[in-house]
């Protein structure tokens, strides 16, 4: 779908909700004639601190302010129709994701057949470290690129870039007849899984309603589980080079299916594409003259006007914004997270499968669905190692999966989406992607000195030890974001609190009736 065919010369065809500033800026950008053009300039800028219109609070988190903007009491949520379009968009992340996930669980899939003594390409144990963590080498390369794609050329059109590059991967690997080609191709899918990363949480995030945000982000993640399972699967049942043909399917899907969404509200209304963003939200919320897409729209519009007031005469340089602290303290929540759970073993487990669990597994249990199951608790796995409770490890293993898919490993894409503030979320994004994935392949290139120098159960009790930091670090600095609009977030980062249980208090929205 080309966004740009779509002149924007009536920018503004909405009634505004709100009246006082907002009206003012809403109403000054209808009247600006670009017949000619398909870009709109912003309102009028507005003074650098606009009211809180999402919750009604001032500045603090009080009560409103004399001749503050207040909104009307009862807010209006999407129709079905409007919440059935936001799962159109989610399907298609989801298709992205699996086809995210096959790179990561290709190594422990392949493994075993490469290093098979029939093997067409001979791997020991040094050419398979590298086999698996050319992955994370690469993938900050397309984290790197991702900002600055996603916010040239949009969210949707990001995730577009990167899917042809996955395929191409994919057929690299497929075609692989020596060590250096199965590099290639490693690098490659990391680059485009690095691209794809970042702009499919913050797309999901700017066109998801609160009260959808959590769920819609979390399940392309839990699809990345899928994906993984989907190539351990595949690698149980034909040799790896019809595998890799095979984990191509979902990435030419998914870029059939984005071709068919529009671009992001926020990134439209920050592009001057008013007309545009309108009836996406109208789309996304449940229909033209939608009550809820009317008001997001006013508070698109009031918070990119207030950042365009903010920063001019300003240095704003990338720079300089992330030094503010309300991208400080996201950043900082985020990177330590991300670094607990990489020694937390979610994904190491999934690399190296057959190598952690086969010592405990019992004898008569295939090495291959040991790597479906993927994982189990370090303190069960030392005290299960001999006898019949061994039994137990394909069970907890499953239950790990499970638990990890559903907590630890959609944080990091939920955060991404909610926690970072619009100025700076595209290139913020990228760049706690990328140090995740330095982290990540800086511990699965070391895995093989480590795991001697440990063995397994020495591992999972790290896995444990760190798992249990996450929970601590993540229940004294995480906010809760269920049901609160992403304004609000980011005006609980420009307050001077760390501590979660030590923030403002402030009053809950009041009746939500759908629209």
């Amino acid at each position: 779908m080309d966004e740009r065919g779509d002149h924007d010369h009536d920018a503004m065809e909405y009634t505004p909700m709100v009246r006082g500033a907002l009206g003012t800026a809403a109403t000054t950008a209808a009247s600006a004639d670009t017949a000619d053009t398909a870009l709109v300039e912003l309102p009028p800028a507005l003074p650098p601190r606009v009211p809180r219109i999402a919750s009604g609070m001032n500045q603090d988190g009080a009560r409103p302010l004399s001749g503050e903007v207040k909104l009307p009491t009862r807010i209006h949520y999407a129709t079905r129709e409007g919440m059935l379009a936001q799962w159109l968009v989610a399907g298609a992340l989801v298709m992205l994701s699996v086809g995210a996930g096959c790179p990561i669980g290709f190594s422990g899939a392949v493994l075993p057949q490469l290093q098979h003594p029939n093997s067409s390409i001979p791997t020991d144990g040094d050419t398979a470290s590298w086999i698996v963590s050319m992955h994370s080498a690469s993938t900050p390369i397309g984290t790197l690129l991702s900002g600055p794609l996603m916010d040239r050329l949009g969210r949707n059109r990001a995730l577009q870039v990167s899917t042809p590059l996955l395929a191409a991967g994919w057929l690299v690997l497929g075609l692989a007849q020596n060590t250096a080609m199965l590099l290639v191709g490693r690098g490659m899918c990391g680059a485009a899984v690095g691209i794809l990363a970042a702009p499919s949480q913050v797309l999901l995030g700017e066109m998801s309603e609160p009260r959808m945000r959590g769920i819609l982000v979390g399940v392309p993640y839990v699809s990345y589980s899928i994906g993984i399972l989907y190539v351990f699967l595949t690698g149980w049942l034909v040799s790896w080079q019809y595998v890799c043909a095979l984990s191509a399917v979902p990435a030419v899907a998914a870029f059939v299916w984005l071709r068919c969404l529009p671009e992001s509200p926020v990134w439209l209304v920050r592009q001057g594409r008013l007309k545009k963003a309108q009836e996406t939200l109208d789309w996304l919320r449940g229909g033209a003259g939608s009550v809820q897409s009317k008001v997001e729209m006013d508070q698109l519009v009031s918070r990119a006007a207030a950042e365009k007031a903010d920063n001019a005469g300003k240095n704003t340089s990338v720079w300089r914004l992330f030094l503010q602290p309300h991208v400080v303290k996201p950043m900082v929540i985020m990177n330590v997270y991300n670094l607990l759970q990489s020694l937390s073993g979610t994904f190491i487990i999934i690399f190296y499968a057959t190598d952690l669990l086969e010592p405990v597994m019992p004898p008569n249990i295939s090495a291959k669905l040991v790597a479906i199951f993927t994982a189990v608790l370090g303190l069960v796995v030392y005290y299960g190692w001999s006898g019949k409770d061994s039994y137990l490890v394909p069970i907890l293993a499953l239950l790990y999966v499970a638990m990890s898919s559903f907590g630890m490993f959609i944080m990091p894409g939920l955060m991404m989406s909610e926690l970072l503030p619009t100025s700076v979320r595209g290139v913020a994004s990228a760049a706690t992607t990328s140090i995740f994935n330095i982290f990540l392949f800086g511990f699965s290139k070391a895995f093989p000195s480590l795991e001697r120098l440990l063995g397994s159960a020495g591992f999972f009790w790290l896995f444990s030890v760190s798992s249990v930091l996450n929970l601590l670090w993540s229940f004294l600095f995480l906010p809760e974001t269920n049901g609160r609009s992403l304004n609000e977030i980011e005006d609980y980062f420009l307050a001077g609190v760390w501590l979660w249980h030590r923030r403002p208090r402030r009053r809950p929205l009041s009746t939500v009736v759908e629209g």
